[in-house]
């Protein structure tokens, strides 16, 4: 038995079968929506709902002349449109915690670059045999004359230079290389959106409304093109992995006899972090797996496809190892300031 309606496209034909039914306009929205077989009240609704075996009630069926399934097109017009976005900053329809994590990687960041900042410009009580902080590796230059550097012999040029303009700011040895690492981390892709969330509010979360409004989306364009540095910069953290590498082997060692301190462990856990989370890095994936059309030689295991897996395998978990690097590298510098000053006592074997 078919019954036919008008809908805003022209005529719906729904078949009931022999145990048709009858549904409230409310109901037939909550349920099993067919809303458009509204009849001329707008209160009325037929459904074909058959029986399966055991008496399990069929989904209804609706059908248009030569054309199914319906489509959105095809829907009546009266109807709420379901989906879109809350308007304005900070605006959802989300119910869960979605400004949790913002809030937490906005305080996380801030006391990194507070810290980093702070210990960066000290210059000092960078050094304590056999440890040496990495935000000062390498060292270019020391002044012998400041507390806690290291001597003039192991710095890489020497003494601190003439044209330093000491007038305008003090020497440290960290001015000279955390632009590097520095530079790795803030164009980080999974920072990027860390921070576009927690400080431009860029958006704060998935589906809540930005900061920016209505205004036009132009990307990592004009002031943010600096962003593509990224891949350049993943370079420079590749190398500094095998000098902070060289620092936590050389931390098991003071005046050429081998054991293990307190300040060892850290600074190889340091390393290990901070390698894990280089390898992860999107880009250093792509330089193993990009501008490949078959990884595995067409069938046959490589080396290009195993080290693509294990890059794989980091990358998966790149913020967990994004967050652990940040937090214990800073914990490294702190040890070693608080043993340089006097404050710590390093429990070793020499």
């Amino acid at each position: 038995m078919f019954h036919s309606v008008n809908d805003a496209t022209g005529p719906v034909k729904m078949t009931t079968g022999r145990r048709g039914c009858r549904a409230n306009f409310a109901a037939s929205r909550r349920g099993i929506g067919l809303t458009l077989a509204v009849d001329a009240a707008g209160v009325t609704v037929w459904c074909n709902q058959p029986r399966r075996a055991g008496g399990a009630l069929r989904p209804p069926v609706l059908q248009r002349d030569g054309a199914f399934p319906i489509v959105r097109r095809d829907m009546a017009t009266h109807l709420p449109v379901i989906g879109g976005h809350a308007e304005g900053f900070g605006k959802t329809t989300r119910t869960d915690n979605w400004r949790g994590g913002p809030a937490i990687t906005l305080v996380v960041f801030l006391t990194f670059i507070v810290y980093t900042t702070w210990a960066a410009l000290q210059g000092n009580h960078y050094y304590v045999d056999p440890y040496l902080s990495p935000f000062y590796s390498p060292v270019l230059f020391a002044d012998p004359s400041v507390a806690g550097a290291v001597p003039v012999s192991h710095a890489w040029f020497g003494a601190v230079p003439s044209w330093w303009p000491s007038k305008l700011i003090s020497f440290s040895p960290a001015l000279l290389i955390l632009v590097f690492p520095g530079s790795f981390r803030f164009t980080c892709y999974y920072y990027r959106k860390a921070y576009y969330r927690s400080f431009a509010g860029s958006p704060p979360g998935c589906a809540v409304g930005p900061l920016a409004g209505t205004r036009t989306y132009r990307g990592e364009t004009a002031a943010l093109v600096f962003q593509n540095l990224h891949r350049y910069a993943m370079y420079f953290a590749l190398i500094f992995i095998v000098l902070l590498s060289k620092d936590a082997v050389e931390a098991f060692f003071r005046d050429g006899k081998l054991g293990i301190g307190v300040g060892s462990v850290i600074l190889t856990i340091n390393v290990i972090l901070i390698a894990s989370y280089t390898f992860g890095c999107h880009s250093f994936r792509h330089i193993i797996g990009g501008r490949k059309d078959c990884m595995s030689d067409c069938g046959k295991p490589s080396l290009a496809l195993g080290t693509w897996k294990r890059a794989t395998w980091f990358n998966a978990r790149h913020m967990q190892f994004a967050w652990a690097s940040l937090v214990w590298v800073m914990v490294t510098d702190l040890y070693v300031r608080l043993l340089s000053m006097g404050y710590l006592r390093d429990l070793h074997t020499w």
